[in-house]
């Protein structure tokens, strides 16, 4: 059960209506708004695993890429262009 729901993509939904197709995130993304005008949000929410993410909690790039890539499927933006996209936006961060 638990590899299923890993490989399963994470779809996105309007606020506005739920019952329209969810899309998947480069749309959500690209497009901003839904055509309904509703914002995107993420049609259920993952479990995390607290323990895991408690020892990574100094570092926000490892943090970021844990809590970041259950919403975006490595069919769309894979782990190295993740973590590329990450590590560039904590550059300069203290």
């Amino acid at each position: 059960l638990e590899s299923r729901k890993k490989k399963q993509k994470m779809k996105f939904l309007s606020t506005r209506d739920a019952l329209r197709k969810p899309v998947n995130f480069e749309t959500a993304v690209l497009q901003g708004y839904a055509e309904d005008g509703g914002l995107y949000v993420p049609e259920r929410i993952p479990e995390f695993d607290w323990n895991e993410l408690r020892k990574v909690k100094d570092d926000y790039e490892i943090l970021a890429f844990k809590v970041l890539r259950p919403f975006i499927g490595t069919e769309e933006l894979s782990d190295v262009d993740l973590r590329t996209i990450l590590n560039a936006c904590y550059a300069s961060f203290p």
